[in-house]
């Protein structure tokens, strides 16, 4: 993965001064995702943001280097005040539609998401990503999302339970050694339990709009049966 003697060496000043590294940017994995770095304890002390590329990358059939991805620029929003990050802002260019309209002279990178305001977290700290984290090994509808964000909303191919354990041991599996562990655990890494959040939120959704349906009829039904009574009283 790196150099193990440099990687050593790079990890002792990321753990002596977390205090005062308020950020990690990397690019070259031409990838959208973020990594977490633990100490000899397991705890997370700190965590970089990788970022996809400004040139598409379309491999031959038959190589494994990389997904494709649609050129992509980021916007990092951090306070003037003591420089803590605050967000970021992913804006792509769809080569799908671009390559679609050809005869236009203008191309438009599109937001394609915001960071906090997707993932519903604070800021771009290193507790943020612990809790996404969290959550992408929880609830498949975040992983299927963080993997569509991966390659710049580039739709590309299917992520099995494979696919997904890459993922999942890609973000905390600095090291060589942690990477190994990580897919030694690969059993254990996903809830058993995971739920998709569209299909309940479907499920919720078709529950509330058939509810004052049922009401309706139970009122009709309720009606209907007091005339019923009243004139079974009149014939009596």
């Amino acid at each position: 993965m790196y150099h193990s003697q440099h990687l050593e060496f790079y990890l002792k000043i990321i753990f002596n001064y977390t205090d005062i590294i308020f950020g990690q940017f990397y690019g070259h994995f031409h990838m959208d995702m973020f990594q977490l770095f633990q100490d000899s304890s397991g705890k997370f002390e700190s965590s970089s943001l990788l970022a996809p590329p400004v040139t598409p990358w379309y491999e031959g059939k038959g190589q494994n280097i990389s997904l494709p991805v649609n050129p992509s620029i980021r916007l990092v929003y951090y306070s003037s005040d003591d420089f803590k990050l605050l967000d970021y802002g992913q804006y792509v260019l769809n080569l799908t539609t671009a390559n679609r309209n050809i005869k236009e002279d203008k191309k438009t990178y599109e937001l394609l998401y915001s960071f906090t305001t997707f993932y519903g977290v604070e800021d771009l700290t290193t507790e943020s990503f612990v809790k996404l984290f969290q959550r992408l090994k929880r609830r498949s509808y975040w992983f299927d999302e963080f993997f569509r964000f991966l390659t710049a909303g580039m739709e590309t191919i299917g992520c099995d339970k494979t696919c997904r354990v890459a993922q999942i041991c890609a973000i905390t599996g600095i090291t060589p050694h942690q990477y190994e562990a990580c897919w030694k655990g690969a059993d254990n890494i996903f809830d058993s339990t995971q739920i998709s959040a569209p299909k309940n939120s479907m499920i919720i959704s078709i529950c509330i709009s058939a509810l004052p349906i049922i009401i309706l009829m139970l009122i009709i039904g309720y009606v209907l049966y007091k005339k019923f009574k009243a004139s079974e009283n009149k014939v009596e």
